[in-house]
């Protein structure tokens, strides 16, 4: 035959670009996820994918047990000395150091919670000690105090003032404790119900396609 016959071979060439980022980009997004510095009131890390419990509740609960101790421990060291309960507090020493207590059993059971598995007791139960010993304590403590201002106290009653004071003390934390809390629960909510793009990896794939020509044919005569 005369002329060339051209004959089109196609080859396809495929070129993959950012397959192997795709672990990066995942190992990159669950460590900012994981980094602790994102969380800057972030305490004990919880266990069973709960919550972190803020730094300023375990703060808070910690100091309400040398603040029980201080507050026993001046009761208790005016009594060798002679010291004798006022009448404008034979009515609330007593309960004060019975709420005191149970203030102090509260915070060393939350206290081993949040050490052995980052979370304390349960949301609703706190709320329900914070309030219910902090205005128990306070209605103790607030009549006491109330006596005393004003006027320059006795020698005798500065160790039981001493105790209505380290009372008075408790009680503004466990109402601190109840509003945090409620911002570190509310602020979790929110975190939750914040929609956020799922993590993965985006591969793009391109083709070239192009012909080789050949040369079949046999020259003319």
């Amino acid at each position: 035959m005369d002329g060339q016959d051209r004959v089109a071979t196609p080859a396809e060439e495929t070129t993959p670009l950012l397959t192997n980022n795709n672990t990066d980009v995942a190992q990159a997004q669950d460590a900012d996820n994981n980094d602790p510095s994102q969380d800057v009131e972030a305490g004990m890390p919880a266990a069973n994918g709960q919550p972190r419990t803020p730094r300023s509740i375990i703060v808070m609960t910690a100091l309400i047990m040398p603040l029980a101790v201080l507050e026993i421990a001046t009761y208790i060291a005016g009594i060798p000395l002679g010291q004798t309960v006022p009448w404008w507090a034979t009515y609330q020493v007593q309960p004060l150091i019975t709420l005191t207590i149970l203030a102090s059993v509260a915070a060393i059971i939350n206290i081993v919670l949040i050490r052995r598995r980052g979370t304390p007791l349960a949301f609703p139960l706190n709320l329900i000690i914070d309030i219910a010993l902090g205005l128990s304590i306070w209605s103790s403590v607030a009549p006491v105090l109330d006596h005393i201002l004003g006027r320059y106290p006795e020698t005798s009653e500065i160790l039981l003032i001493l105790t209505f004071v380290f009372g008075f003390i408790i009680a503004l934390l466990f109402f601190a404790l109840f509003i945090v809390r409620c911002i570190a629960f509310i602020r979790d909510q929110r975190r939750q119900s914040t929609w956020s793009v799922p993590t993965g990896g985006v591969t793009f794939e391109f083709s070239i396609k192009f012909f080789r020509q050949e040369n079949t044919g046999t020259p003319a005569p």
